[in-house]
């Protein structure tokens, strides 16, 4: 019997994906080493790959639901 991810599941799946990276960033800026433009760009550049990736537009933009949605 194969059950639903619960949601504390997908709580930690979603911190696998670059939260390290993401709170590089953040020490980064907090640090002063990068300006919002510059916090910005690097958190563009981290996630932007993951977006593309998706095979259809709805994805890509950053939505999982069907086309109705």
């Amino acid at each position: 019997m194969n059950a639903e991810p619960s949601a504390a599941d997908d709580l930690a799946a979603s911190k696998e994906r670059s939260w390290r990276e993401a709170a590089a960033i953040d020490a980064a800026f907090n640090a002063g080493e990068l300006d919002q433009e510059g916090w910005h760009e690097a958190v563009r550049m981290l996630i932007e790959p993951a977006y593309l990736a998706a095979d259809n537009p709805r994805a890509q933009s950053g939505h999982s639901g069907d086309p109705a949605h």
